[in-house]
């Protein structure tokens, strides 16, 4: 698996709800980081299936100015960025490790994590 650093992440989008579709586009899975100062990655998530629709709803439940983005080719891939995203920046607004998809049975990627191999 490829590491975070090399995936295709947008450059620091500041949040402003109309202006969305400008940077995300509609029916893509994907992870994404949000902040509240620009800094600090406040909290990590992922969609399955549409990725502006959870950032919007995200965004919308916390005092985020700053969000970060990367698409995913399936959801496999979207479970294992958003844990290697999740133990990198040990997010302080996660309280629970990232779930497996209803029905999957994969384990976290990151060595040493509970929910791992």
């Amino acid at each position: 698996m490829e590491t975070v650093d090399k995936w295709n992440w947008v450059s620091q989008v500041h949040i402003h709800f109309p202006r969305f579709r400008d940077h995300v586009d509609s029916g893509f899975m994907g992870v994404y980081v949000l902040s509240k100062d620009g800094r600090q990655h406040t909290y990590v998530g992922r969609s399955d299936a549409s990725l502006r629709q959870r950032l919007v709803s995200s965004a919308s439940q916390g005092d985020y100015s700053y969000f970060w983005f990367d698409y995913a080719s399936s959801e496999r891939n979207c479970y294992l960025k958003e844990c290697e995203l999740y133990h990198r920046y040990n997010p302080p607004d996660n309280t629970v490790h990232p779930a497996v998809p209803p029905g999957a049975n994969w384990r976290c990627p990151v060595t040493g994590c509970e929910w791992g191999y």
